[in-house]
């Protein structure tokens, strides 16, 4: 009998790779320090990428073997402010992203992607430190710091909607967002490295912008934070170890969307492991373009102005 295929972190990478793997026939651990699966968030909502390709995320997905089980609200647009608050209403014929939840909630994805896991037979380890040389699949977030986000998860009315601000004193180099679906809504400020230290004062200016603007209702708000990283590397395989998701810098440079491409980076590492094709060969193959179009997307982002973002 062969050994189980390890991996490490209960992450959407390293659980789709976990039942990808599982539902081919092999034994699969997953090793998560945490107590649960979710528990860096709080019920944010985060939206499932769905505009960077012709396909749809969850006929991707399905392809693999991951169910919708969690909940996951297409979204067909939403409202773009610039600086100066200007606004502009984007519509499109197809899902431009899907909403989910990210947390300890049984809606949430997290849970969803364990409860899949475990109905596959994956072995879940929770409060278990591993180290990278002990697994084969490293599924551990993100290396460092390019951007940090800070936020508010809420109770608010049942309308589904979706608001963005670009660029300007509340964001610099960024963007925030506000997100509702189900009576839960989200207010977060993503800022680059020249905003760090005024994270705290971005947040608290957006939740009042989004309130004079919008007038909404904001019940019981619970406080939240985090941070992302990417990159692009030579090579995914790490002495042997696969690196998926953040952990291999797999991110949308520009806008910092990560959750589809974390979760088919896992499946490649699952079709790597099951057929015995090169990892390097399948991700550049699927993601390599579009990383190299968001960074320059990011750097051409980055250096503009406030004219420059009104226009924009």
């Amino acid at each position: 009998m062969s050994d189980p295929v390890r991996v490490l972190g209960a992450g959407p990478a390293g659980l789709t790779a976990a039942i990808v793997l599982a539902k081919h026939g092999l034994e699969v651990e997953v090793y998560e320090r945490q107590q649960r699966v979710g528990q860096r968030f709080h019920d944010d909502l985060q939206g499932l990428e769905n505009w960077t390709t012709e396909g749809d995320v969850l006929k991707e997905l399905a392809q693999t073997g991951i169910e919708v089980n969690f909940h996951c609200r297409p979204f067909l647009g939403g409202r773009i402010y610039n600086p100066s608050l200007k606004p502009l209403d984007v519509n499109s014929a197809k899902p431009v992203f899907y909403m989910v939840k990210r947390g300890i909630s049984d809606a949430s994805l997290d849970n969803g992607l364990a409860q899949q896991a475990i109905e596959a037979g994956v072995q879940l380890v929770f409060k278990k430190v591993m180290l990278k040389n002990e697994v084969d699949i490293v599924a551990t977030g993100p290396r460092g710091t390019r951007v940090i986000a800070a936020g508010i998860t809420f109770k608010t009315d049942p309308r589904d909607r979706a608001y963005v601000m670009i660029g300007g004193n509340l964001a610099p180099q960024g963007y925030t967002y506000l997100l509702v679906s189900d009576g839960l809504g989200t207010i977060a400020t993503v800022v680059t490295p020249s905003g760090f230290n005024r994270i705290h004062e971005c947040l608290e200016g957006t939740i009042q912008t989004y309130r004079e603007l919008l007038g909404i209702a904001i019940e019981d708000p619970k406080r939240w934070g985090g941070y992302g990283n990417f990159g692009i590397l030579s090579s995914a395989v790490e002495d042997g170890r696969i690196c998926v998701g953040q952990a291999a810098g797999f991110q949308d440079f520009l806008f910092g969307f990560g959750i589809r491409i974390a979760m088919i980076s896992g499946s490649l590492a699952a079709r790597s492991l099951i057929h015995g094709v090169d990892y390097d060969r399948l991700w550049k193959a699927r993601f390599l373009a579009m990383m190299r179009t968001s960074r320059a997307n990011r750097l051409m982002y980055g250096g503009l102005r406030t004219l420059a973002y009104n226009f924009l």
